[in-house]
């Protein structure tokens, strides 16, 4: 059963991507979570990884898609 939930929800997540692509709003907003994540992997080490977890956890709890597309690159 988690499998079909988490197939549904990123199925979910690929259309609402989708569908974002048209609205200028949508996609500033997703720039700037792009370079918000980009910019703290950047920063990620084996000293600060307890401070910095939090912080991409926060930005992948909210923006889930965009955090993962940024780590995958």
């Amino acid at each position: 059963m988690y499998k079909v939930y988490f197939l549904t929800r990123y199925r979910l997540f690929g259309k609402w991507e989708k569908d974002d692509e048209c609205n200028p709003v949508v996609l500033s907003a997703k720039q700037i979570k792009r370079l918000d994540t980009g910019r703290f992997l950047k920063r990620l080490a084996k000293e600060n990884l307890k401070q910095l977890e939090r912080i991409v956890a926060k930005l992948a709890h909210t923006n889930s898609m965009i955090v993962l597309q940024s780590i995958a690159h």
